[in-house]
């Protein structure tokens, strides 16, 4: 991988992680529990939520937040920098 490529992935998973901690105190309803480890593989960054059988996660290829409910829909949430904005996370 290139260098660019490298940075880009490390700022993807530092971003997922502020993201997603914020999304688990912000919406325990979906995302329980709390405190769940990120996961990397298949182009994304993502958690499972065992407690609420839910799935989310960032997109390598196009920046944009994931969500699969126990439904095992996915939707696309938008992209990553706007929920960061909406975080709080730089």
């Amino acid at each position: 991988a290139s260098r660019i490529s490298r940075i880009r992935a490390q700022s993807a998973i530092v971003g997922t992680d502020c993201l997603l901690n914020w999304a688990e105190a912000n919406y325990p309803s979906l995302f329980s529990p709390a405190g769940t480890k990120n996961t990397v593989g298949s182009g994304y960054i993502y958690r499972y939520y065992s407690g609420t059988n839910a799935y989310v996660g960032v997109s390598l290829s196009d920046g944009h937040v994931y969500y699969m409910g126990p439904d095992g829909k996915i939707s696309d949430q938008g992209a990553l920098t706007t929920w960061r904005a909406t975080s709080g996370c730089q």
